[in-house]
């Protein structure tokens, strides 16, 4: 047991887990980067490294039942409906009650597919495929918290001292920090306890729910004053929970703020993790929570990479398909979805792109070419330049020339036959920091120009001649000549 507990991504470092890391949104949906929701599912699914996903996933885990349940689906789909899911060609939910409202209120084809948790754990195994069961012990606390929008405070002296004394069964114990309740100060109470702690990161960080994974297989029990999504996820990680009171909280909003019980405990489905969840535990309830937290957390909507391949597949046309003919500026986007139609990787809302990044170019009738605009970094004194190289297709990669230094560059891609997409991609130089921003990018595609097919030649008689030494009518139109002049 010595090299219990085995914390595999530095989890007892509670300062650099809590750092909220530099994020550029590129996700088309704006939550779907919480918590590693869309790097989750194409790791899961094989899906383009990178690339967008197309789908809105649910966020927050929901433990109402009954007309309770209803209204809040109502809520939440309409919530979805504001962060642009009606944009989406897919809405991704938990189960089918939140599947069945979205039909209702017309979200493109909704889903049921459990918790994005699942498919964490599965790309655990695969990551770690000598993973074998860890042999077990003590408790890792989740005690109510902050987030982005509340703050919660509670007696979290008389809370760490209930934890410390907890009997040897239920030792060591562990605290589980939310990264905003650490930089409040919050954890000062379980230190002085004598207790260890620990933190799965910021939400902003794609390894969030890796690491937590990882520290809920070392434990035998879970714990909390409050029933919330470590309820579910913890039990679905082989942890038998148990709530153990705190007493009054103060939950102060942007509205207003609370204090008394912790107010979502009266409602219905909470109430039943509740009575499953008895301190100390005992062994009639076991059962109950597995099926409470496989309810919850949808564990029989759980989906195999193919279902997401084939969904994938069928929301790329139908983004493909939103792309209009007219001129787009990188200038003018404010939000990822208008990027959507294009197919990027590794492209921002403003047009500024890794050094690895490329689009897709859909069938438009009538057009021949797309031009696209770009700008390349200026390359870094002593350093050796490179140039932008661009791939169509399987085609080999090519360089584009360009001076040194930075400069416009043209591009021209054929548009491809109806029912196919061309795609392009780009090898650019080492990326370089844009002024002030902290953001390091190789170069910037500017806008993107359709250009039409040209005109067919009039057809002419052989009986009729055109003078050598006299350009055709239609030369004349397309070199402003004006015979009557």
């Amino acid at each position: 047991m010595s090299n219990w507990p085995c914390f595999k991504f530095g989890q007892e470092d509670l300062y650099a887990r809590s750092r909220e890391p530099q994020l550029t949104e590129r996700e088309y949906y704006p939550s779907n980067h919480l918590y590693g929701g869309a790097e989750i599912l194409r790791n899961y699914a094989g899906l383009p490294t990178g690339a967008p996903i197309p789908w809105a996933l649910q966020l927050v885990l929901d433990f109402r039942t009954g007309p309770e349940m209803q209204s809040n689906v109502s809520r939440t789909i309409r919530i979805m409906e504001k962060m642009e899911s009606a944009r989406m060609p897919g809405s991704f939910f938990f189960n089918e009650l939140f599947s069945q409202a979205a039909r209702e209120r017309g979200l493109q084809n909704p889903q049921s597919i459990g918790h994005t948790f699942l498919y964490a754990c599965d790309n655990y195994h695969r990551t770690f495929p000598e993973a074998t069961e860890p042999v077990r012990k003590g408790t890792i606390a989740l005690p109510d918290k902050s987030d982005l929008n509340k703050l919660v405070d509670f007696d979290r002296e008389s809370y760490a001292a209930r934890l410390a004394a907890l009997p040897e069964e239920y030792q060591p114990v562990y605290v589980s920090m939310h990264w905003r309740d650490y930089e409040r100060g919050c954890h000062v109470p379980y230190q002085k306890a004598g207790l260890k702690l620990v933190c799965s990161g910021h939400p902003n960080e794609p390894e969030f729910y890796f690491r937590l994974y990882n520290i809920f297989r070392q434990f035998k029990y879970s714990c909390s004053n409050e029933i919330s999504t470590s309820f579910g996820l913890s039990v679905l990680s082989g942890c038998r929970f148990f709530y153990l009171e705190g007493g009054e909280v103060t939950i102060v909003r942007p509205s207003g703020s609370y204090t008394g019980p912790e107010p979502l405990l009266s409602r219905a489905g909470r109430q039943a993790c509740l009575e499953a969840s008895p301190y100390p535990p005992d062994s009639t309830t076991a059962t109950k929570q597995q099926e409470l937290a496989a309810l919850f957390c949808g564990l029989t909507h759980k989906k195999p990479p193919e279902f997401f391949l084939h969904q994938w597949s069928i929301a790329q046309e139908a983004l493909s398909n939103t792309v209009t003919t007219g001129h787009f500026s990188f200038s003018s986007a404010r939000h990822t979805h208008e990027l959507s139609g294009w197919l990027c990787h590794g492209i921002d809302v403003d047009g500024w792109a890794d050094s690895q990044a490329g689009l897709e170019v859909p069938h438009r009738t009538g057009f021949a070419e797309v031009e696209l605009r770009i700008e390349v970094t200026p390359t870094p004194a002593n350093s050796p330049h490179r140039e932008l190289m661009i791939a169509v297709d399987e085609a080999p990669f090519t360089p584009v020339p360009r001076a040194a230094g930075a400069g416009g560059i043209s591009v021209k891609a054929p548009v491809p036959p109806r029912g196919q997409r061309t795609r392009i991609t780009f090898q650019g130089p080492p990326p370089v920091q844009i002024g002030a921003e902290p953001r390091k990018r190789s170069f910037r595609l500017v806008s993107i120009q359709w250009i039409p097919e040209p005109e067919p030649a009039p057809d002419i008689p052989d009986s009729v001649t055109v003078p050598p030494d006299r350009p055709s009518w239609l030369q004349r139109l397309a070199m402003g000549w004006r015979s009557h002049k």
